[in-house]
């Protein structure tokens, strides 16, 4: 029982630092500021409403081998999206911890484009426990977000996680609920800064700063922070023809560091995200 109960009180402790975990990795350089840009595969996770700004097909995974230094935290994601003439439709898994203790997460997502303009979507979620010798539980939640150009530089976006308040058994802080609120700007193609707030019941208001710049084609740098709990990132990525590889390092200072890596690969034309992007929805 002392076993359990360490265990228990373990995934507790970290339940904030890990909350937004199944992002990619370029979002974890972002310090998961990314709720008003959500514009790749990973979008399942944050602001599933995003994914309606794609009109391709995108697959992408995500690997954290061991957060603050901690290989039994190693966290995997795995994203699908795929577009239809009625909306968008995807698929998110993520798992983290090891034989003792996991936890994993099965998304179902759909977001609609309504005007080139605005986007909403919704997603299912399916979450399980299972604590070795003593069982498991599962929690179905709901997620809902949406997104808007103000101009062709400015997005506001919003997203509520959990909007169930789900749970496992009875303890409420199991799966955190959230509302997301952010805002981003792109004064030039080869790059954007984005800005957010999240907020969990019962906890402090989250505020993240992340910035993306392309200095030369096929490769940009990335920087982020976030206060509670106080996390500095940065990170790097490359982008040939359909393939994207992202890396991000982060850095707690009671903590230690974590290292991330993503890949997607997207069948689209081979152009940067934000001109497909433009492409696309100037002509719709």
């Amino acid at each position: 029982m002392k076993v359990f109960l360490k265990m228990f009180f373990f995934l507790q402790f970290f339940s904030i630092l890990l909350f937004a975990q199944e992002e990619g990795a370029r979002q974890k350089a972002l310090s998961d500021a990314s709720v008003a840009i959500s514009d790749d595969v990973f979008a399942i996770f944050n602001n599933v409403s995003g994914l309606a700004q794609l009109n391709w097909r995108e697959i992408g995974a995500f690997y954290s081998p061991a957060p603050f230094g901690i290989k039994e935290l190693s966290s995997f994601s795995f994203a699908y999206l795929e577009p239809f003439e009625f909306g968008n439709a995807a698929l998110g898994i993520n798992t983290y911890g090891y034989e003792l203790l996991r936890e994993s997460k099965l998304f179902f997502g759909y977001s609609k484009n309504l005007s080139n303009k605005i986007f909403l979507g919704a997603s299912i979620g399916l979450s399980s426990i299972s604590i070795k010798r003593y069982g498991s539980d599962n929690a179905l939640f709901l997620n809902f977000g949406g997104l808007a150009y103000l101009t062709k530089e400015i997005r506001i976006g919003f997203s509520t996680l959990n909007l169930n308040r789900a749970t496992y058994g009875k303890d409420k802080s199991q799966i955190p609920a959230s509302f997301n609120l952010g805002v981003s700007y792109a004064p030039i193609y080869q790059a954007i800064i984005a800005v957010s707030a999240s907020k969990q019941l019962d906890k402090d208001i989250a505020f993240n700063l992340g910035a993306e710049f392309f200095p030369i084609d096929h490769f940009c740098i990335r920087s982020g922070f976030k206060t509670y709990p106080s996390q500095y990132y940065i990170g790097t990525g490359i982008v040939y023809s359909f393939l994207q590889f992202d890396y991000a390092f982060s850095y707690h200072n009671d903590l230690g560091s974590s290292h991330y890596l993503g890949v997607i690969f997207s069948f689209s034309e081979e152009i940067s995200r934000s001109k497909r992007i433009q492409k696309y929805l100037q002509n719709q």
